[in-house]
């Protein structure tokens, strides 16, 4: 038997969010050039499985410096305009703060390729272009990127809840 990758679902309109996203610049966002290598936002892809096992999907967040999140997986749905929320622009700015001391870590990025199953990819956005990092969703909750998840988790936290409420 061959172990092959479960097919990704993935909608026009998360095709489209992403283009978007990785279009971005720093003007875009309200934030000044910063000099070369300022993040002004980060996303992070995590790469999960169906509870069947037949298909991969990924949930992205997106932070920018000027407090804006949305939370979108790849087969629809989520939510944009987040930050309209204090505490989630509260959340979202301080993650590309913590962005800017883990860009170290981080190599160049010519493309922007959603994670295997079970591994993170965070995207950093910055004045010198696009940098990323990805390894096993285990290595990251084990060292220092656990900080980035947590924070990126209470925003996710606040999308899910909101989506629980509008299909009530």
């Amino acid at each position: 038997m061959f172990n092959k990758e479960p097919k990704m679902v993935l909608s026009e309109n998360y095709k489209n969010w992403r283009d978007v996203i990785f279009s971005t610049n720093a003007e875009k966002v309200g934030v000044s050039s910063g000099g070369p290598k300022k993040v002004y936002g980060m996303v992070m892809d995590i790469g999960m499985i169906d509870q069947r096992g037949n298909e991969s999907f990924a949930l992205s967040t997106t932070v920018f410096a000027s407090g804006e999140a949305s939370f979108v997986p790849t087969p629809g749905g989520g939510f944009f305009g987040l930050g309209g929320d204090p505490r989630v622009a509260e959340v979202a700015k301080s993650i590309v703060t913590m962005g800017q001391i883990f860009l170290a870590k981080a190599q160049p990025a010519k493309e922007y390729p959603l994670p295997a199953v079970g591994q993170v990819a965070f995207y950093f956005l910055t004045t010198s272009g696009v940098f990323v990092t990805v390894d096993k969703l285990s290595v990251f909750q084990s060292g220092p990127y656990s900080q980035l998840l947590n924070k990126f988790g209470q925003i996710r936290g606040v999308a899910e809840r909101m989506i629980d409420q509008r299909k009530k």
